[in-house]
């Protein structure tokens, strides 16, 4: 699988930061609920928002990312699929996080899945 391979070559680099515009805006976040990080690669994100003391659902459909993110953050909450087959209660995530990942078809489902406080 493409993405497999990909996450078999990264996890041989040095470990990634968590996105800067996630870290620069964590005093916008809401101060409770579930966060989504979709395609969540290596976990990076998810990490993040998982030391902040959330409840964290990282979504990938590589299984070696999946891996990678469970031995490096206990806790995470990981769902192996792709995106466009998920269907996850309205109003159910105080944040989602995409980052370098587009599917135009996830937009509606994001907007649905998201609740504002």
């Amino acid at each position: 699988m493409e993405w497999d391979d990909r996450y078999r070559a990264e996890i041989t680099k040095p470990p990634r930061q968590p996105r800067p515009w996630l870290v620069d805006h964590e005093y916008m976040f809401p101060p409770s609920g579930w966060a989504l990080d979709a395609a969540m690669g290596l976990g990076n994100n998810a990490g993040f928002l998982l030391n902040k003391s959330r409840n964290v659902l990282g979504v990938d459909r590589s299984t070696v990312a999946a891996w990678f993110a469970h031995n490096n953050y206990p806790g995470l909450n990981i769902l192996i699929s792709d995106l466009s087959f998920c269907n996850f209660p309205d109003k159910f995530f105080s944040i989602i996080c995409n980052f370098y990942f587009l599917d135009r078809t996830l937009i509606q489902k994001y907007w649905d899945w998201r609740y504002f406080i």
